[in-house]
């Protein structure tokens, strides 16, 4: 059943009017959370499978509150990737052992009979909880040559929590409907309802699993990394509407925020972490009490901004006296050798029912208006795509990678042949076309199996599908080999000895499941590249990664194993290449790069071409253009995102 809105959001009550069914004024009500001097463990210390490398200190003597009453005071964590931003999101929500274990308590829920599970939910945006895209397993993939399956329920049938294939009739939970209309409004969700939760945007599949969250009417709702893969205009949404949420105290809202990310401006207060799960002040440099509390919003403001521009430009230099950028690409104003066409779309438009997705606008090609989008990718293009959440962006992947089950009937070519078999033409398989494209994005993240180790999934670019045996020859476990050796010190368990770090064993009992989800990004990133590819692509490839790892991952797409790590030194031959013994030189002129971020930093220097695609519901027209230079030059990102109008581009149909 499809709820029916009938009234207008301005007429109906607040959601914090009736979100709350227990409310105190009182001053003197006991905290929701209460950590005074504590030490948290992930086993107790006494534990057998304690030890100093499995089971360290957590956030050695935390004092922490929150408060139950009302305040004006608003946290956000903020740290670099495996600094432990998600343990302390954990820590607050019941997970993980205190010593002494009377330094934890919850008083205030134990007051109103509730449990940490139940009144204190995370949200996380890193995969790890994204049991949304793809329900069970579902995957709009030819890869299988399979359809939906069952599980691919709809946006209001899992906010009633209708996802059990064939549920009892007395198992189905009730919802109260007076609340879920107001969720319902309140994420503006009215117009999704019927549609299906892998039809959604980025942004849609956040606003409907906060929803789910509110449902329960939790005390505290802890956001972690909410603003990763969102475009510009998606923030500043967000950021309003989770500060309207901490303004209410319904729920209280705690952020945790990676270092790139701007801290919103209704946050008065920030705990910084360093590595190891430690409370810190980095940009400072030294040790301070445990939490950075009550300071002016000001100040706070300062010291933020002075900490990321000092993590932001690590090491990392523009030098145009040596002709580099930011990520040690050459400036470059000539036009690179270009091939033949690797991706031809003539007019693909996507529409679900009536909703169009990709493709709805209309332009002249040969002097007719026709509809869709006509887009050529070619050998030795490096093309940014872009555009709001919900613009096609992902639909647009799946239609290169041939996992769109359209990619059959739609006027496509890759490689130079339709999909669809013809006379005279075999058609293509999807073995063929996934062999010859490398591809990271948050669904292939989602469908790596958590249980590879390291070297399996790295393997898994010579596999058909991603539990499939790989096909690996001498030249395949040479680049295995060079691929661990450059990225060691990221990927190897902290503590090992020089010679276990250089031997790669841990590379075959270190888990993918059990890395550091920036970590995780980084073994995807490398399965893209590792073959060399005709055609990468790069889909939120480096979100979550902290700068530094990030900037490095950006030179090896460029120079490969040519170039040393020290970025603050002139740039000069590695010791691979001095002694002849480079197996990966970077991207080629052969290969073709296809490139979708909505921040600018992770937009690889090299990227020339560039499209933005529209907001799917307005109609207008994707914009396309080409830089003769990097894209980090003044003015050129908001040339792309519309900022301010480009000369000679407006859109596509002046292409």
């Amino acid at each position: 059943m499809i709820i029916q809105i009938q009234r207008p959001i301005t007429q109906l009550p607040l959601l914090s009017r009736t979100l709350r069914k227990y409310t105190t004024s009182a001053s003197s009500a006991p905290p929701i959370l209460q950590i005074s001097n504590a030490t948290f463990y992930r086993h107790h210390p006494s534990s057998t499978l304690s030890t100093p490398t499995t089971n360290p200190p957590l956030f050695p003597n935390l004092t922490l509150s929150i408060p139950s009453t009302p305040t004006d005071r608003y946290w956000a964590i903020v740290g670099r990737s495996s600094t432990g931003k998600t343990t302390l999101l954990e820590t607050i929500g019941g997970k993980h052992i205190a010593i002494p274990a009377t330094a934890k308590s919850y008083p205030f829920l134990e007051a109103i009979g509730k449990t940490p599970e139940s009144a204190i939910k995370r949200v996380g945006f890193d995969g790890e909880q994204d049991v949304i895209r793809g329900g069970r397993g579902a995957y709009l993939s030819a890869r299988y040559e399979s359809r939906r399956e069952g599980g691919d329920w709809t946006v209001e049938a899992y906010l009633r929590g209708q996802t059990e294939m064939n549920p009892f009739e007395d198992s189905t939970k009730k919802v109260d409907e007076k609340l879920l209309l107001l969720v319902i409004l309140e994420m503006k969700l009215e117009g999704l309802l019927d549609l299906s939760v892998t039809d959604l945007s980025n942004g849609q599949n956040r606003r409907m699993r906060i929803a789910k969250a509110l449902l329960e009417q939790p005390e505290v709702l802890l956001l972690d990394e909410p603003f990763a893969g969102l475009d510009p205009g998606s923030v500043k949404v967000f950021g309003e509407l989770f500060g309207e949420m901490a303004r209410r105290q319904n729920p209280r809202v705690v952020l945790a925020l990676r270092t790139q990310d701007e801290v919103p401006t209704w946050v008065t207060d920030v705990i910084y972490l360093k590595g190891n799960c430690e409370v810190d002040l980095p940009w400072r440099g030294r040790k301070v009490h445990p939490m950075y509390f009550g300071n002016p919003s000001e100040k706070i403001m300062k010291d933020y901004l002075a900490h990321k521009q000092a993590v932001s430009s690590e090491g990392m230099v523009i030098s145009r006296k040596e002709g580099l950028t930011v990520d040690r690409y050459p400036f470059d104003t000539t036009k690179p050798s270009i091939g033949e066409a690797l991706v031809e779309m003539d007019g693909a438009v996507i529409s679900y029912g009536t909703r169009t997705v990709l493709g709805n606008w209309s332009h002249k090609i040969n002097g007719q208006r026709r509809k869709g989008l006509y887009w050529t990718l070619r050998r030795g293009e490096r093309w940014g795509v872009f555009g709001p959440n919900g613009s096609g962006k992902t639909t647009l992947v799946s239609l290169i990678c041939s996992d769109h089950p359209k990619t059959y009937s739609l006027p496509i070519k890759l490689f130079g042949r339709s999909r669809s078999a013809s006379p005279g033409n075999p058609g293509l398989s999807i073995f063929e076309i996934q062999s010859r494209i490398g591809h990271s994005s948050p669904e292939i993240h989602h469908h790596i199996p958590k249980s590879l180790t390291i070297r399996q999934v790295l393997e898994n670019a010579w596999a058909d599908t991603p539990r499939g045996i790989p096909k690996l020859d001498e030249n395949a476990e040479k680049r295995i080999y060079a691929f661990l050796q450059w990225f060691r010190r990221f990927l190897a368990p902290q503590g090992l000895g020089k010679d276990v770090l250089h031997s790669l064993v841990w590379a075959d009992t270190t888990l993918f499941g059990g890395l550091s989800f920036g970590a995780q990004k980084l073994v995807l990133f490398l399965r893209a590249l590792i073959k060399s590819p005709d055609i990468v692509i790069l889909d939120e490839a480096f979100s979550s990664m902290d700068d530094h790892l990030r900037n490095r991952c950006l030179a090896f797409l460029t120079w490969g194993e040519r170039q040393q790590w020290i970025f603050k030194r002139p740039l000069r031959p590695s010791v691979r290449a001095l002694e002849g013994q480079v197996v990966f030189e970077g991207l080629t002129d052969r290969q073709a790069l296809v490139v979708i971020s909505h921040v600018k930093e992770e937009v690889p220097e090299c990227v020339r071409e560039w499209i933005c695609l529209p907001d799917a519901e307005t109609g207008g027209a994707a914009r396309v253009g080409r830089f003769d230079g990097p894209i980090e030059e003044d003015g050129r990102w908001e040339e792309i995102w519309g900022m301010r109008l480009p000369f000679g581009v407006d859109s596509i149909e002046s292409k």
